[in-house]
């Protein structure tokens, strides 16, 4: 059994614990940054590039320096973490082919299995584990939104999109259909008048989380808020306030 599964399992026989004896349920925040390489942080030692937040919370927090997923990129990766099983077994052996392979439905994912326990699960950003409709997937059999994987709240994108001011007009054209919020499409021209999708698109994603965190919180309901950005990932776009340090 991988160490990914095996942790998997463990943490839902401890959540089993916490409510059979009425204790309140841990909440969490699941942050992921897009095809980020391991040396490329601060606290590991890079000489340029700077990451004092991660580096605060790996100064304060946890490291687990052996933590692997069945894979290192993309798709793979994030199937590893929704299932805890390897990638392969999941038939998401692709970084780039998401509109070929997707989760399973047959598979339980952690959202699924968080949700039989109360809680409430938000996915926020890039998901990458299959179509979010049949002419964004090859087929219907593709189509795997994080809608229908176990969330409830969804502010999502299907794949990469500019990292920043996502819904700015790229030469001609801008690119159509960024984002998705609960199964509805945001168009292009809607998001462009939309001054809460414009800007940094790291912050976007988190304006759209940080709500959901409150509403659990002031519910006192247990949350799963899973918060996968698009940076470090292709397309880059140039932050004016970063541009001038």
């Amino acid at each position: 059994m991988n160490p990914i599964k095996q942790l998997t399992l463990a943490f839902l026989v401890c959540l089993a614990a916490w409510s059979a004896h009425g204790e309140t349920l841990p909440n969490m925040v699941f942050l992921m940054t897009d095809d980020q390489g391991w040396g490329d942080v601060g606290y590991n030692g890079h000489p340029k590039i700077k990451t004092p937040h991660l580096d605060d919370m790996a100064k304060t927090g946890i490291r687990f320096d052996r933590f692997y997923a069945g894979g290192s990129v993309c798709s793979p990766t994030r199937a590893s973490c929704m299932t805890g099983r390897c990638n392969w077994r999941v038939s998401i052996n692709d970084p780039s082919r998401a509109d070929e392979e997707h989760l399973p439905q047959e598979e339980i994912t952690l959202p699924e299995a968080l949700k039989a326990k109360g809680y409430a699960t938000g996915h926020f950003g890039k998901w990458h584990l299959g179509g979010f409709n049949e002419k964004m997937a090859k087929g219907p059999v593709h189509v795997m939104p994080p809608w229908k994987a176990g969330f409830e709240e969804c502010f999502s994108s299907f794949n990469v999109l500019v990292t920043h001011d996502p819904y700015a007009r790229i030469g001609k054209h801008g690119i159509e259909g960024l984002y998705w919020h609960n199964g509805r499409n945001i168009p292009f021209e809607e998001g462009q008048k939309d001054p809460t999708l414009r800007g940094d698109d790291a912050a976007i994603v988190m304006n759209k989380a940080i709500p959901f965190i409150r509403e659990q919180a002031k519910a006192k309901k247990p949350f799963l808020a899973v918060i996968w950005f698009h940076n470090v990932h292709t397309p880059l776009g140039k932050n004016p306030e970063l541009m001038k340090q």
